[in-house]
């Protein structure tokens, strides 16, 4: 007679993750067409790739593309009677909320990215008048307007 197996309190969720891996792409797909950022791809539909990566190369980024949606969105919105159902209030506020959140992670990243930030690193900068000088030098080619 076999030895019972032993008790696996995980045993449910491994049983519906194996039945359900078998429909997922978990293999990677990366992009060598531009060769210094390349895109992995994770997703259902690698087949598409080649378009997606025509299409972000023409039109722009996904959060570009999301902007001016929201953008169209948010001015449609304006123009519309307000009489909304309960319902339909709570989507248009999730909307709102959606599109303050994006601008939100936007202004933060170009808090922590933009002037501003040099600005305040520069000023913290620990350096040597001579080392100072030389990044003087350093920033000021790379941000001199192009003759």
């Amino acid at each position: 007679m076999p030895a019972a197996a032993p008790f696996n309190p995980f045993a449910p969720f491994l049983e519906a993750f194996n039945q359900s891996i078998g429909r997922f792409i978990y293999r990677p797909v990366t992009d060598w067409e531009h060769f210094f950022s390349p895109q992995v791809v994770f997703n259902y539909n690698p087949q598409d790739m080649p378009v997606e990566s025509q299409v972000l190369a023409r039109v722009g980024s996904y959060g570009s593309q999301l902007s001016k949606i929201i953008a169209v969105i948010e001015a449609m919105l304006a123009n519309l009677p307000a009489d909304y159902t309960a319902e339909q209030r709570k989507a248009v506020d999730a909307f709102h909320k959606l599109g303050e959140e994006a601008q939100a992670a936007v202004d933060s990243y170009r808090e922590r990215t933009g002037p501003a930030a040099l600005i305040a690193a520069a000023r913290s900068l620990d350096a040597t008048p001579a080392e100072k000088a030389a990044l003087l030098r350093q920033l000021t080619a790379i941000l001199a307007p192009d003759a």
